[in-house]
């Protein structure tokens, strides 16, 4: 078998390796702290801001049906099912952070599953906990917040056009002003060196009065 059939064989299962390493990546297993506990989580950082991030989960599971609730700085979202061929509900627990102070625009996702009838405070975490349809729920949601990051930097976009048409249009209506102040400012000029000539013409006239008048003098 030549080389490049190898490769056009070799290549999906490539694709699918680096896909799988770069999503091991982005997701990762971690601890989160629920009512001074600590959670298993999942944990998703993303190079987008908090505020585009979390609207964005509320989005994704309004579509799906399921309102968002706040609990201890979390958006809870109850009865939801990791996948459509799930035979249970879970109740998930999201949290975004800012990444760091410095880094606005990237942001942390941090979440925990439990069943229904399960208080996270007082439930019994095993740390074999199979993190597994977590990690899967928020890899097919991260495409509708990539999509949802594009919308806002697009309605951003769309208003720093805005902003700069209008500058644009103000500068235009400035240099009006200035293009009608300015041949005002000409048209005076004109008629100023129309009145020195004029009275140019009155000083002469006045001089030849005071010299006839200097003429009379006697002696």
């Amino acid at each position: 078998m030549r080389k490049d059939q190898i490769m056009k064989k070799l290549l999906p299962l490539i694709l699918v390796l680096v896909s799988t390493c770069a999503l091991a990546q982005e997701i990762t297993e971690g601890k989160t702290e629920y009512q001074r506990k600590e959670q298993p989580a999942v944990i998703m950082e993303l190079p987008y801001p908090a505020d585009v991030v979390e609207d964005a989960i509320k989005d994704y599971l309004n579509r799906r049906g399921v309102k968002a609730t706040s609990s201890k700085g979390y958006q809870l979202f109850k009865d939801t099912k990791l996948h459509d061929l799930a035979s249970e509900s879970h109740h998930l627990y999201f949290k975004v952070e800012r990444k760091s102070r410095k880094e606005k625009d990237a942001s942390v996702v941090y979440l925990f599953v439990t069943r229904p009838d399960e208080n996270p405070a007082t439930r019994a975490v095993s740390s074999t906990t199979d993190m597994a349809p977590a990690k899967a729920f928020l890899s097919e949601m991260r495409p509708h917040i990539e999509a949802r990051n594009l919308e806002a930097e697009i309605s951003n976009q769309e208003n720093e056009v805005k902003k700069a048409e209008k500058k644009y249009e103000r500068l235009v209506d400035d240099s009006n002003d200035m293009q009608k102040k300015l041949k005002k400012l000409q048209n005076d000029i004109e008629e100023n060196k129309k009145d020195q000539e004029k009275q140019k013409q009155e000083i002469e006239k006045q001089k030849g009065i005071l010299e006839g008048m200097k003429g009379q003098r006697k002696g």
